[in-house]
């Protein structure tokens, strides 16, 4: 398996609340694939008495808005800050060659603090907000508030008819190794015509 990810993989350096509010961005999806997790920028401040944890999960949405997919949900630790993978469960979104909203929501635990996901500047309406009760994602997802923001939000898909899985900080040579014990390769050197040896 070959997978990719598109979004935006930076730490952003501004902050959306994310209690009962729906936000992200859009991006293009340049293959086709499935979707296997969302990975966002997220934040869970704490409270004078202690704070709590948080529930917290993703989506994705297609260009008209329609769901596609969501998330588990996942406990967030209070007064916590940091990339949080969030898994797609079987059977995982199939995604085209198109533009996806990765979308990130809250629960609403406690009144004096809260959760949020973090974002930079980007282009004129590639980020949406969406104020509602923190449950089941809505489909479609309507009169969301428009933004310039470009969250910090990316989706790791496994790229239709791939080969060997290469993940990011992962040992090259460990890779070439499994690359050549692997039957794939075994099988592609077998489709090269072998050569007769010559007599002198």
């Amino acid at each position: 398996m070959v997978q990719h990810n598109f979004g935006y993989e930076t730490a952003g350096g501004s902050l959306q609340n994310l209690w009962n509010i729906i936000a992200g961005s859009v991006f293009v999806c340049t293959e086709a694939g499935t979707a296997d997790s969302i990975t966002a920028y997220i934040g869970v401040g704490s409270s004078p008495t202690g704070g709590h944890d948080t529930y917290v999960k993703c989506a994705i949405y297609d260009s008209s808005l329609n769901l596609v997919g969501s998330t588990a949900q996942v406990l967030l630790p209070k007064a916590t800050t940091g990339w949080r993978t969030f898994n797609f469960s079987d059977p995982k979104p199939s995604l085209s060659i198109a533009n996806y909203w990765l979308v990130a929501w809250a629960e609403f635990p406690h009144a004096t603090f809260s959760t949020w996901l973090y974002y930079n500047a980007g282009d004129a309406n590639q980020g949406l907000t969406k104020a509602t009760t923190y449950n089941g994602f809505p489909n479609p997802l309507v009169t969301p508030t428009y933004s310039s923001n470009k969250y910090s939000i990316y989706c790791t898909y496994t790229v239709t008819g791939g080969g060997v899985t290469v993940k990011k900080g992962s040992n090259l040579a460990a890779t070439m190794t499994e690359m050549l014990n692997s039957k794939m390769l075994f099988s592609a050197c077998n489709r090269f015509p072998k050569l007769a040896p010559r007599h002198i």
